[in-house]
Order: structure tokens, then C-alpha cells, then sequence
């Protein structure tokens, strides 16, 4: 179960903090929560 909680967890911050999203305008949901206009930097790749 701990295993499963860490790979959730993982995705989360992943999917919220480094992956894009086109309807937020290529900006990720963290990055369009603080007023960010332009994405600019690369996103570390996260391997599962």
C-alpha cells in the first residue's frame, strides 16, 4: 500500500508542478495558479 501512495503521490506533484497542459496554455496548474503568463523552462522527465 506505502508503494502505491509513493507512485500517486509522484504523479501528482508531476502532473501539477512539471507537466503542461493546453488548456492552461501550456503552463502546468501550479505555474497558472500563481499568475505565471509564459511557460519557459523544460520539465524534468519523471520515471516511474
Amino acid at each position: 500500500m506505502e508503494d502505491a501512495r509513493e507512485k500517486i503521490e509522484a504523479w501528482r506533484v508531476e502532473y501539477n508542478a512539471f507537466r503542461p497542459h493546453s488548456s492552461l496554455g501550456g503552463l502546468t496548474p501550479d505555474e497558472a495558479g500563481m499568475g505565471v503568463e509564459r511557460r519557459t523552462n523544460e520539465r524534468p522527465i519523471l520515471n516511474l
